[in-house]
């Protein structure tokens, strides 16, 4: 039978089970140790800082993921770490995009700048790229989610993108036509990368979203099995396992 582990309570139960031998748990266990308030309904807040994504990825995550998977038989060291891996190369590669945008924000793509800056609208699409290959490959149903609609942003700005000679591939990774790219009027190129509004910015957000979703888990009514594969919810579009 799935075993739910969404929502607050499950959360707060497996990281307060790391310290505590009875088990008892509350959402205040989740908003102390991310360090952020909880809403209305005890849910903490999603947003996490560089230091909170370290400490996780340096092990926390992993000793939740042991704590929960090795009261289930069924489950193996090997289900463990491949289900680690997923979670950490997806936030990994959305906060290699919240990091490569950030470099972007003083950039000065005037024709005659643009030789020496390209470098970082390179790298900016290299990161989209990766995020796209591990979002969609995600463990999470609303991780996946956000992933596409990433993507879907990116398809709303094909017209403004393909004169800056960037196209997305059936696979939905994007390919820069660099000849194009340093022929490009500026204003176009601010619009595609410059601010919050800007196609970049728009992306940016997304990927912020999908950092903390691939670091507090599925928040939707998905769930893990005790065999740690991952329980589809009836009429989902999509279909990972671990």
């Amino acid at each position: 039978m799935p075993i739910n582990v969404s929502g607050s309570s499950n959360i707060s139960t497996l990281f307060s089970s790391l310290n505590n031998t009875d088990n008892k748990s509350s959402a205040n266990d989740v908003s102390a140790f991310f360090g952020s308030a909880g809403n209305n309904n005890g849910v903490p807040s999603v947003g996490f800082d560089l230091s909170t994504y370290s400490a996780l990825k340096n092990g926390t995550y992993r000793k939740v993921m042991n704590k929960y998977f090795n009261t289930k038989p069924q489950a193996t060291e090997e289900d463990i770490k491949k289900a680690t891996a997923k979670i950490e190369r997806t936030a990994d590669a959305a906060g290699d995009v919240v990091g490569s945008f950030n470099k972007l924000s003083d950039l000065s793509l005037a024709e005659t700048d643009r030789e020496k800056n390209v470098d970082k609208i390179e790298d900016f699409i290299k990161k989209y790229n990766s995020l796209v290959e591990h979002g969609e490959d995600s463990i999470y149903d609303n991780v996946a989610q956000k992933t596409k609609w990433m993507e879907n942003i990116t398809d709303e700005s094909s017209n403004l993108l393909a004169s800056a000679g960037i196209s997305a591939g059936s696979d939905g990774k994007l390919t820069l036509d660099k000849d194009k790219f340093m022929k490009a009027d500026e204003d176009t190129l601010n619009d595609l990368f410059k601010g919050s509004s800007s196609w970049a910015g728009k992306v940016e957000y997304k990927a912020e979203q999908i950092y903390s979703l691939a670091l507090t888990g599925d928040t939707s009514a998905n769930s893990y099995t005790n065999a740690a594969t991952y329980g589809k919810v009836r009429g989902s579009s999509y279909n990972t396992t671990v």
